[in-house]
């Protein structure tokens, strides 16, 4: 017979140690302990660490509360303990991109993981308080961990007005993808730098649709030159309009340059009829 879990009820809380996944973590942390942490990670003498000694610096990393019954063991340890703990990963950015368990999906690739973030809330303090509205920001990509690549890529940013569940697009079913790779060091002060001129990006958005009330737009950020750019196909053109600094920089028609200077961006709609 094996001891695979035990629960503790108290009046405040519940706790669920899941033995079969802390066995697995401590034994790779026992591998790369200093010699005077190991002890601290000798699964044998789990019960002694745990229940009846002082030391309760590690006491959450041992909780698990938001696993699914098909995850393979390795993906939990490696998705709570490499990606979530408040040590690695992501940890930096929690402020501006608190991820939870569920937001996180990986897939087995040979001896890595391939880490997707799938629709999670993400938090910009300036872009929540236009016009008195409820606004909310939703965060998927594919992020690439090794041991020298930490970024997000084919990231894809949709905007809702209201509660999750109950919401409508600001931008119909379009989506902002950003281009290129968005470092993780980088990230608090790219996506930052793009919401800077929301507000205005919408205004352009709108102003498209009321004359083209049917067409789909493409909307892209560039990190790399901080330029936004709406892309959409009219039935007779395909019109790009780039913006920058809060003007309009250049506006396409099909290859034609119908705009050459930077205007304000009042004036987009008769650029584009």
């Amino acid at each position: 017979m094996k001891l695979e879990n035990i629960m503790i009820d108290n009046d405040n809380s519940r706790f669920v140690y899941k033995l079969d996944l802390i066995e697995l973590e401590w034994e790779e942390k026992y591998k790369t302990a200093g010699p005077d942490e190991k002890e601290n990670y000798n699964f044998s003498r789990f019960f002694f660490i745990k229940f009846f000694s002082n030391d309760q610096k590690v006491v959450e990393e041992y909780i698990v509360t938001d696993t699914k019954e098909n995850e393979d063991k390795i993906e939990i340890v490696f998705k709570r303990d490499r990606l979530l703990w408040t040590k690695w990963e992501f940890s930096r950015i929690q402020s501006i991109l608190p991820l939870e368990y569920d937001d996180i999906r990986v897939e087995r690739n040979k001896l890595l993981y391939d880490i997707f973030i799938e629709n999670a809330d993400l938090k910009i303090t300036k872009a929540t308080a236009w016009e008195g509205k409820d606004y909310k920001w939703y965060f998927s990509s594919q992020y690439m961990l090794s041991t020298s690549d930490h970024y997000f890529t084919g990231v894809k940013i949709k905007l809702y007005d209201g509660i999750k569940g109950d919401e409508k697009f600001l931008f119909w079913d379009s989506e902002i993808h950003i281009s290129g790779k968005v470092q993780l060091q980088d990230f608090t002060e790219n996506i930052e730098n793009m919401f800077q001129d929301m507000n205005l990006y919408t205004w352009i958005y709108n102003d498209i649709h009321s004359l083209y009330p049917s067409v789909w737009i493409q909307i892209q950020y560039n990190i790399y030159n901080k330029k936004m750019t709406f892309k959409f196909d009219s039935g007779e053109k395909t019109f790009t309009i780039l913006v920058s600094e809060g003007k309009l920089e250049r506006v396409y028609k099909g290859t034609y340059k119908v705009l050459s200077e930077s205007v304000n961006t009042s004036e987009l709609t008769k650029y584009i009829k």
